[in-house]
């Protein structure tokens, strides 16, 4: 399938939720009722509206994007974005990744992690069913009319030139049971990792160093002092060079300990295939089906869902089904059917769900579908797949172990979930792909200078297992009021005093893409486009005013002088 190498005037058509006064159950803090977010409908949208949206707080989850009540929610969700090109290493995050080159070069195991044991999971398994559980909140909405949506898509595919197949909304309410997420029902909650300790001890505070005694030495200087003592006390002499400073080595780039050079025989053999999604290329039909098995596995032993929640409607509705449509890319083949099984492996092993939870449904709504509209630039500049959803494939020794869900922008690239087979839950697989996706952002800004910027979702900080995500360095902040990023560093001290908190310090700064006319926002009504204004006087009535205005300020007024608004 060719992809679009200009992207139409109205590329993005969007249905607006009323929900926003519902409060739901809490992935984090256990709540029933403090989970508010707006939610909107992508039935279609451009990769440049999308990372608009993202760079203001949004996230999708399948065709569902939603954006979290800040001021409201009882664990704000702060978006958060690494800096690929200046990223460092940090020394637990190198010895993931040498732990992984023992085990492929020499096929060194750790022992098994316990998946009864929140401690000993990985942080990336934490973060969990949040999304999914966003999009299942999707069933308390009313659902579109499908007949009219058909009509809407086919003038809209005139409007557009879009021949993209019918990114129609599913009913989700045949398909949704009760939420549960990492934290619900499993054994991670009955641990309460997500609960600050309230018990603190109070110390009394020292006198400080002595100031009539010389500084400690560092360890490293003793040690040689001591060593040239001993050569002198047997009459050798001391060599001068020993104690001079010696040069700082070079320091290793991510990809130097990512590719380091491996023995002529390795144990294992690990291939990262990136595989388009929707409209689905070949490799990813064929792996489908062992995908899915492992998700299941991961969302049943890390998230502790139940196997009734694992089903391949969920996972499709999750990471298949996007508003973005995909460009075809080669890969080796595989099988739709090996990504569902894997699907179904994780969600089992990692979130304790059940099979009707895993089926391929499930797998295709969760994991597959895309609303994102495949885009590449008539100069053909950008990165060579161009823009779009992904799945990112981990192969080892021709097994699927593992695949990373990624949507492809013009500034970023943006993890949408990862999952991975349990048995290999000491390799840290979690961290590990995300590290090899920092690195992957890295290899595709150089073809495109702009997309540098790795972004992990949502920081939690009053969810401390999550803070993992402030260790890929250098990471930055959304500030919920002005838009505006700052560095993780300044933020946390602000978070810590309190929950929600303006990242912005300068008081004068204000959201500069803020809407100011209701009547500019553009709707798509009667089969046509036109602006909001228009359409009230057709109606006759103001008492939408509100809601689109609310829905302007959210999606913020670029985004709303492009993306039609159905009415």
């Amino acid at each position: 399938m060719a992809l679009d190498t200009m992207e139409p005037k109205f590329g993005s058509v969007v249905e607006n939720f009323k929900n926003e006064n519902e409060g739901y159950k809490c992935g984090y803090c256990k709540s029933k009722t403090s989970n508010y977010s707006h939610g909107m409908w992508a039935h279609q949208i451009t990769v440049h509206d999308y990372q608009d949206l993202i760079d203001r707080g949004w996230r999708r989850s399948g065709y569902y994007c939603y954006k979290p009540t800040m001021q409201k929610i009882c664990c704000p969700m702060y978006t958060i974005k690494c800096n690929s090109v200046d990223f460092k290493l940090s020394k637990s995050q190198k010895k993931v990744i040498k732990r992984m080159n023992r085990f492929l070069s020499h096929g060194e195991r750790g022992k098994q992690r316990a998946m009864d044991d929140s401690n000993s999971l990985d942080p990336q398994d934490v973060e969990g069913n949040s999304d999914l559980m966003e999009a299942q909140m999707t069933s308390h909405f009313a659902t579109v009319d499908s007949k009219k949506f058909a009509k809407i898509k086919s003038s809209f595919q005139e409007l557009t030139g879009s021949s993209s197949d019918e990114n129609r909304r599913q009913d989700f309410a045949a398909h949704v049971t009760e939420c549960s997420n990492v934290m619900s029902e499993s054994k991670t909650e009955k641990k309460g990792p997500f609960v600050k300790d309230s018990c603190s001890t109070s110390y009394k505070p020292g006198a400080g160093p002595d100031k009539e005694k010389p500084p400690c030495k560092k360890a490293k200087l003793l040690r040689l002092e001591r060593r040239n003592q001993k050569l002198a006390s047997k009459g050798l002499s001391v060599d001068p060079s020993s104690s001079a400073p010696k040069q700082e080595n070079f320091a290793k780039k991510l990809e130097d300990f990512l590719y380091p050079e491996m023995t002529q025989s390795p144990a294992h053999r690990l291939q990262v295939r990136l595989v388009r999604s929707q409209p689905a290329s070949a490799e990813f039909k064929s792996s489908f089906q062992e995908s899915l098995c492992v998700y299941r596995r991961y969302q049943i032993a890390i998230h502790g869902d139940p196997e009734s929640k694992c089903t391949e409607s969920q996972y499709k509705r999750f990471l298949v089904k996007s508003p973005l449509e995909l460009k075809l890319v080669r890969g080796n083949s595989a099988s739709v059917e090996q990504m569902w099984r894997l699907f179904v492996k994780y969600q089992k092993a990692i979130h304790n769900e059940t099979d009707k939870e895993c089926d391929q449904e499930t797998f295709q709504d969760f994991l597959v579908k895309t609303p994102l509209k495949a885009w590449r630039p008539a100069d053909g500049s950008g990165p060579p797949q161009g823009y779009g959803s992904f799945h990112q494939q981990y192969w080892l020794d021709d097994k699927l172990v593992a695949v990373g869900v990624l949507d492809i922008l013009p500034r970023c690239v943006s993890s949408v979930y990862f999952y991975y087979d349990p048995e290999y839950s000491d390799l840290t697989l979690g961290t590990y792909g995300s590290l090899r996706e920092v690195a992957f952002v890295r290899t595709l800004q150089s073809n495109a200078p702009e997309l540098k910027w790795y972004y992990m979702g949502f920081y939690i900080h009053s969810c401390p297992k999550m803070r993992y995500k402030a260790s890929l360095s250098p990471s930055m902040l959304l500030c919920p009021e002005t838009y505006t990023w700052h560095p993780i560093e300044r933020c946390l001290p602000l978070l810590d005093k309190n929950k929600y908190s303006r990242l912005e310090p300068n008081p004068s700064v204000k959201d500069i893409d803020a809407i100011e006319n209701v009547n500019e926002v553009v709707v798509f009504h009667d089969l046509r486009p036109m602006y909001y204004g228009q359409y009230r006087d057709l109606a006759g009535s103001s008492s939408e005013d509100e809601e689109v205005l609310h829905y302007a300020q959210l999606v913020g007024k670029n985004c709303a002088k492009k993306m039609l608004l159905l009415r």
